[in-house]
């Protein structure tokens, strides 16, 4: 762990470099009072399918007004995008090497009433924490700022852009069809590498390469 101390967003199951960036961080404060930023990690993710990459996208109820604070938004409980989401779970990680370990432990959040996305969120982040069996020191913004000037921002991270991190590839279920898929949801990586996902995370600061934080 570096001395250096990050704000960030709240994300859905978030990508591996996500863990990796909090992992090595001192201090990890999480962005509760911007505006929902829509098609971004924060209620979307990526998975490896069959097919190929998969995108899992939690529906918004938007109410009246489109502009919420991430911290108010709902879950739509019109669509059955828990059980969708489930299944495509299954279906990707069935026969990964770790997905039967962790399955019970997972298995309630996808069968669940939710409302807050942001809590259900932060929830799943901690659950995964557990299972990878890693401490990361999490705080919450009081109010939004611009800027910061005593934290590292990475809130522009993970939204439109892709970055390239040349990591170590693991064995991924489908990698044989489809080539390694990098930097996916955390859960591509708990399932395929179990207890050795820790120390996957520990050794990739090195293979991290971020722009300059805004």
């Amino acid at each position: 762990m570096t001395d250096k101390k990050i704000l960030i967003d709240c994300q859905y199951l978030p990508p591996v470099s996500y863990f990796a960036l909090c992992l090595h961080a001192s201090e990890v404060y999480i962005e509760q009072h911007e505006y929902f930023v829509k098609s971004s990690n924060r209620n979307r993710c990526y998975i490896a399918s069959p097919n190929g990459l998969q995108m899992l996208s939690i529906p918004i109820h938007y109410g009246k007004s489109h502009k919420q604070l991430y911290k108010d938004v709902q879950a739509s409980k019109e669509i059955a995008w828990q059980k969708n989401h489930w299944q495509s779970l299954c279906s990707a990680y069935r026969s990964s090497p770790f997905f039967e370990f962790y399955e019970d432990e997972l298995y309630s959040f996808f069968h669940q009433e939710v409302s807050s996305v942001f809590e259900y969120n932060m929830n799943l982040f901690n659950k995964i924490c557990s299972l990878l069996k890693i401490e990361i020191p999490i705080k919450y913004t009081e109010s939004f700022k611009t800027n910061y000037e005593e934290l590292l921002d990475y809130r522009f991270l993970y939204r439109e852009m892709k970055y390239e991190h040349d990591m170590p590839e693991y064995t991924q279920v489908f990698g044989n069809r489809h080539g390694f898929l990098e930097d996916i949801s955390i859960l591509d990586l708990l399932f395929n590498m179990g207890p050795s996902a820790k120390t996957y995370l520990q050794d990739l600061e090195n293979h991290l390469e971020f722009p300059m934080s805004h």
